[in-house]
């Protein structure tokens, strides 16, 4: 819940797609998989979960020099589900 409090207070300058919601993203790079969870926020502190792909097997497995290759594909997947006009706000 600690989490979730601080995505609500960094999200204020990720505006959505209208005055009302904001997105963040979060990474959980487990020791088994990795995957990013996309929040979409309401004003009204409504949090709706747009989770997002998971990766096998976890980013600790993974060389450093290819780090940027196995996260791609769960950055592409999580930017689609947040509006354009807001992806260099998100968090």
């Amino acid at each position: 819940s600690i989490i979730l409090a601080a995505i609500v207070l960094m999200a204020t300058g990720a505006q959505g797609e209208d005055d009302d919601t904001f997105h963040a993203v979060v990474c959980d790079a487990g020791s088994t998989g990795t995957r990013l969870y996309v929040y979409k926020i309401h004003s009204n502190g409504k949090l709706e979960s747009l989770t997002g792909k998971k990766s096998k097997p976890g980013l600790s497995s993974v060389l450093p020099e290819d780090a940027a290759e196995y996260l791609f594909p769960l950055i592409e997947d999580a930017s689609k589900k947040i509006p354009k006009a807001a992806h260099a706000s998100t968090p």
